[in-house]
């Protein structure tokens, strides 16, 4: 059984790219959001692609890519899309499928013959009318990438597709292999009668989640309940909050003192009219923290 992800985009911030323009060069940041490590071959492509798109747009825009799942489950990136919080993400075709069931072909068993075969069918346009049909719901799906083979558990052979007729396999193969092999790792503790899972948080650093990371806690706990308690309990939360805070603090620093450039807030008028000075950059400080609040804490 082959698992196919796919690349999903906003439409309309696709068409934000290709029409920036102006007498200062602005640098737009690409946010994608990935759910594996850094060492995984799909994260080493993104990052060559944004090296090599940054180098071929004289560095107008610089792609930033999220690993290991800190900005939240995968079944959320598509609305982080359409809200624009995000620009690119990859995820399973289940995400898409969520939004039109003809996706599932896109994975099917048994529907290539090789590697090279899903390669040519992507390249060749088999599937751009059904990707192009995903712009009704905000987002564009751009292409898919294949992670391999994956293995499944039956009590009898499996020869052809007819022979995985009534085995319900592909949709549910992943929870079930991630299923076992958590069970298996599980030790119990006896307490009288019953046994219970000795069940214990990983350690963590003491390092700060810092004023936005909080901020993004409160959001999700408040307003986003599911999201919160998922993150929680998967022992995401932490991460996800200090990379928030992170990315953040690095919007704060790349427009604040390009909006002080733009309003003629310098030095000079620090030592000339500080009262002004200091008005004008809580002013400037209050717009920035309005587009982050918009942008990564309430999404």
């Amino acid at each position: 059984m082959k698992k196919i992800l796919a690349t999903l985009g906003v439409a309309c911030a696709l068409c934000l790219f290709t029409g920036c323009g102006g007498q200062q060069q602005e640098v737009t940041e690409i946010r994608v959001a990935f759910n594996q490590n850094e060492q995984h071959p799909q994260y080493l492509a993104m990052q060559e692609l944004g090296e090599k798109f940054e180098e071929a747009t004289n560095g107008r825009y610089h792609m930033t890519i999220y690993p290991n799942g800190v900005l939240g489950e995968q079944g959320a990136m598509a609305e982080f899309i359409r809200t624009g919080a995000l620009q690119m993400a990859i995820v399973p075709c289940s995400v898409p499928e969520g939004y039109d069931s003809d996706f599932a072909i896109v994975g099917a068993p048994y529907l290539y013959d090789d590697m090279d075969h899903l390669r040519r069918a992507t390249v060749g346009g088999v599937f751009d009318d059904l990707f192009a049909s995903t712009a009704k719901y905000g987002f564009q799906v751009l292409t898919v990438y294949t992670a391999g083979e994956r293995n499944m558990y039956s009590d009898k052979p499996i020869n052809s597709a007819a022979d995985m007729a009534g085995t319900g396999q592909r949709r549910r193969l992943t929870i079930t292999v991630q299923r076992r092999t958590n069970m298996s790792e599980l030790t119990y503790i006896r307490c009288g009668d019953y046994y219970i899972p000795d069940l214990k948080l990983s350690e963590r650093p003491e390092t700060p989640i810092g004023k936005y990371g909080r901020m993004r806690q409160r959001y999700l706990k408040e307003h986003r309940p599911g999201l919160y308690s998922s993150l929680i309990l998967s022992e995401k939360l932490y991460p996800h909050l200090l990379e928030i805070d992170r990315a953040a603090r690095e919007r704060m620093d790349a427009m604040l003192p390009r909006m002080m450039e733009a309003a003629g807030v310098t030095e000079e008028l620090k030592a000339h009219d500080p009262m002004r000075w200091v008005g004008l950059m809580n002013e400037l400080k209050a717009q920035v923290d309005e587009i982050i609040l918009h942008e990564l804490i309430c999404c």
